[in-house]
């Protein structure tokens, strides 16, 4: 194998640890988010169900008398304003990762490319010696 080969070999190799760091980084972003979707739903299934719940007694539990329900779905409110702000700053992160994804990805094509091209020329030079 020339010189060439070798080098283009390490950088090929270089950057496909690169674009494996990028995958797993953006893997980790969008797995953080698919947990706050997940938190989000069951807030939201959380106060459906106790809103089901009451209207189907047609009469004020002793949660809704004490003013504890009112409190409540101020609280449910808040921490999915809270979600949804974290899922922003996800989304701005997930932005910021796909574009050095599609970087590390780029290069590494190029990469591999520089090297079969390397590789192809040693075994052209080789045929040729053989002449």
């Amino acid at each position: 194998m020339s010189r060439q080969a070798r080098q283009t070999a390490d950088l090929a190799l270089l950057t496909a640890t690169v674009l494996a760091a990028r995958q797993a980084e953006m893997a980790a972003l969008k797995a953080e988010d698919a947990a706050l979707v997940a938190l989000l739903s069951t807030l939201d299934s959380a106060l459906s169900s106790r809103l089901s719940a009451t209207t189907a007694l047609r009469e004020a539990d002793p949660a809704q008398l004490a003013g504890a329900d009112p409190r409540w779905q101020g609280w449910i409110a808040a921490r999915k304003q809270t979600i949804n702000m974290e899922r922003a700053r996800l989304r701005a992160a997930q932005d910021i990762a796909h574009n050095r994804l599609t970087q590390a990805f780029g290069r590494n094509r190029i990469a591999e490319t520089l090297h079969k091209s390397a590789r192809e020329a040693d075994m052209a030079a080789r045929a040729r010696r053989a002449d």
